[in-house]
């Protein structure tokens, strides 16, 4: 099923990331580099089997469902007292428990959580129905990436309780828009974060703007 609800990814155009680098190069010192650039927003897609307490309106709660997970996946889009978790990881469990709490939610099986990466001008996904379903923790491909829900999740109605494992996601099932996103930004041409790789180590700087 596919929501939005207004659902929107902050991010500045090409002239105010430059702004902002011009104006963070005159505080610094003249020998640091700097580059700023959009955060890269990586799509978690919910994929399972659920029975809704009441049937008769179930297009209602699958909305319902859509805007709970976008709230529970990224908080700071309706709580704007909370930050955004930069590199951050998911776990498939804690997933499952917050829709198992919900009112509406009477029964889920088949359950799995997939993220989908962009790297190197390349998409690919981690499955936690990987592995014979081990994968518990799905975790970004980058210290600035920022996990969002997918516009379409993978989820069916049943009407009967009914136990089934999950299925492992091909990536050849993906829909481009709903699932992957393809940027012509002129700063995703980047490779960020900058790494020294005397130190071994990535350098990074978060603003608030």
């Amino acid at each position: 099923f596919s929501y939005n609800e207004n659902f929107y990814l902050p991010k500045l155009d090409y002239y105010e990331l430059k702004a902002i680098q011009a104006y963070v190069q005159k505080i610094i010192s003249p020998f640091a580099k700097v580059e700023v650039v959009n955060t890269t927003f990586e799509k978690v897609k919910v994929t399972g089997q659920i029975k809704v307490s009441n049937k008769s309106g179930s297009g209602e709660f699958m909305k319902k469902l859509q805007r709970d997970l976008r709230n529970f996946i990224c908080p700071w889009f309706s709580r704007r007292q909370e930050e955004m978790n930069l590199g951050g990881s998911i776990e498939r469990d804690d997933i499952m428990t917050f829709i198992e709490s919900l009112d509406y939610i009477t029964y889920i099986t088949k359950f799995s959580v997939v993220l989908i990466h962009y790297e190197n001008g390349k998409f690919n996904i981690s499955d936690s129905a990987m592995n014979k379903g081990t994968n518990n923790i799905l975790k970004s491909t980058s210290p600035w990436s920022v996990l969002i829900p997918s516009d379409e999740h993978d989820i069916e109605l049943i009407d009967q309780k009914k136990g089934a494992l999950p299925e492992e996601t091909k990536i050849n099932t993906m829909k481009i828009g709903s699932d992957f996103v393809i940027s012509s930004d002129e700063e995703d041409e980047l490779i960020f974060p900058f790494y020294d790789h005397e130190k071994d180590t990535y350098y990074a700087i978060e603003l608030d703007v």
